[in-house]
């Protein structure tokens, strides 16, 4: 057991709490003790409502029987599935507390009235952005080469001033330029003021990072909110590809995370894609949807082309180009590592559908240029394997063995899926003497959960095999999971079919 009471002056007349935790519970319970005359409203997420009950000037919330919290791959954040109570409080009337919301458009404006002053354009602000934007034609091309300076802007997070809103207030931009360094919120004052030298306009945009469902529209509250991107108005008309949302004051702003180096201006990381967020200005009255991409943008586009000896190696290329979230993923997992590091998850990446592989000669453009391109060389020793007078040869896809739906036959979460698209041609010439036995007739199938196709061919002794993946973003709930698991599977039976080589 364990009690904790504590006494503190908050910055809101706010509260959450999270009820449920990585142990098991017998017994929760909250107890807020308030002023006589002033009043609380509570609201609970991720479970059904909770009512407390009143004891004197003390509210009371308590819940029997908490289970722990579940480990599970690929499941939602904790803060997705656990209970959390949210309770405001406001004074007697007329009254009112420091910190009070009753609207998420107070909740606008007092954001505002902290960060705003942050993005004054001093003279060596505008002389940095002037020098950024030599040569730049459009509004795009402009926020396009100051988002690109933000994101190399180091992000170090140094919070002062807490309980007097510190922790929402950022650094004014011009000692952000200076210093060379700030976490998110003094990235979008720089970007900000440094648009507003060469003519756009933008807004700070509130949200929660790592958890998409996280802010709920029933709780106005800043508390709500861990991370800070930026929405710019452009001049020109956006093109339909750039993310964008519609905000019923300001008209159509372009949304970018000047924090992620990895994603360039005119996309929206993937964790981000869906939230609900808020617009810091004081005509906002409602949270907006951040825009969502299908999977068609997300896609990896990856050709093989190899050979195989009369020994059974196969020696090869491979060419990877990644666009969209598959793009930002593969910049970062390069820039995370050292060469040899990235070699090694490489390799691992390429023999669960090609054992004993080796790769050399790997290129990986840098920059956050839209797409993302990766080249290697493999040689794998024994590729094919003898069955009598038969060669059996499996296919080098990419993580053809691995599906993405755990294969426990209990669950208890629901399983996230980032959106994705994997296109691969795959060219094999084929040992002296062999031919394929029989070509396989084109596969194709589809479900809820994802499109496949796979088709072979073969011409002049090369083998050529085109096969596309599409999944798209989803949350699959446990109940839904033994459906899942049979489109995967069959994906999966596809792509681990052995190819039959016989001598001509």
């Amino acid at each position: 057991a364990a009690e904790l009471e504590s006494e503190e002056r908050l910055l809101f007349a706010q509260l959450e709490w999270q009820m449920q935790q990585a142990w098991p519970t017998r017994t929760l319970r909250r107890t807020l003790v308030i002023p006589p005359g002033w009043r609380a409203t509570s609201v609970m997420f991720n479970a059904p409502p909770l009512e407390p009950r009143r004891v004197g000037n003390s509210l009371v919330w308590e819940r029997d029987g908490v289970a722990a919290l579940p480990d599970e791959p690929a499941m939602p954040p904790h803060t997705d599935i656990a209970p959390r109570l949210a309770v405001s409080v406001f004074a007697k009337p007329p009254g009112r507390a420091p910190g009070e919301f009753e609207s998420w458009q107070s909740v606008a404006q007092w954001l505002h009235g902290v960060s705003d002053g942050a993005s004054a354009a001093t003279a060596a602000v505008v002389s940095t952005a002037r020098r950024l934007t030599q040569g730049a034609t459009t509004d795009f091309e402009r926020a396009a080469a100051i988002a690109r300076y933000a994101q190399t802007v180091q992000y170090i997070s140094i919070q002062t001033g807490i309980g007097r809103g510190g922790g929402y207030q950022p650094r004014p931009a011009a000692l952000v330029l200076e210093r060379n360094y700030g976490d998110c919120k003094d990235k979008v004052a720089l970007m900000r003021a440094m648009l507003s030298a060469v003519g756009i306009s933008s807004y700070l945009v509130s949200l929660y990072s790592g958890d998409r469902g996280y802010v709920r529209a029933e709780w106005p509250s800043p508390q709500q909110f861990n991370h800070a991107i930026i929405a710019i108005h452009l001049r020109q008309p956006i093109n339909s590809g750039v993310s964008a949302i519609d905000h019923p004051g300001l008209g159509r702003l372009v949304v970018f995370d000047p924090t992620d180096q990895h994603t360039p201006f005119g996309e929206l990381p993937i964790d981000a894609q869906d939230s609900l967020a808020l617009t810091v200005h004081p005509q906002t009255t409602s949270l907006v949807r951040l825009p969502t991409t299908a999977a068609a943008r997300h896609v990896t586009e990856r050709t093989v082309k190899g050979s195989i000896a009369a020994n059974g190696t196969l020696s090869g290329s491979v060419h990877e180009r990644h666009t969209g979230a598959a793009a930002s993923s593969a910049r970062a997992l390069r820039n995370a590592v050292d060469a040899d590091s990235y070699r090694e998850l490489l390799t691992r990446r390429v023999a669960a559908t090609v054992p004993r592989v080796n790769l050399a000669n790997i290129t990986a453009a840098a920059g956050p240029s839209p797409d993302h391109d990766v080249s290697f060389d493999i040689v794998a020793p024994a590729f094919t394997r003898q069955a009598g007078g038969l060669l059996l040869m499996p296919m080098p896809f990419d993580n053809g063995v691995d599906g993405p739906i755990p294969s426990a036959a209990e669950r208890k979460t629901a399983v996230l899926l980032d959106p994705h698209v994997v296109n691969e041609t795959v060219e094999l010439r084929l040992p002296p003497g062999f031919a394929v036995d029989a070509v396989s007739p084109p596969v194709t199938f589809e479900s809820p959960f994802g499109r496949y196709s796979l088709e072979y061919t073969v011409t002049g002794g090369v083998l050529i095999a085109k096969r596309r993946l599409e999944v798209p973003s989803q949350r699959i709930e446990p109940a839904a999971l033994p459906a899942a698991r049979v489109f995967f599977d069959r994906v999966r039976r596809a792509d681990t079919d052995l190819i039959v080589l016989t001598r001509k």
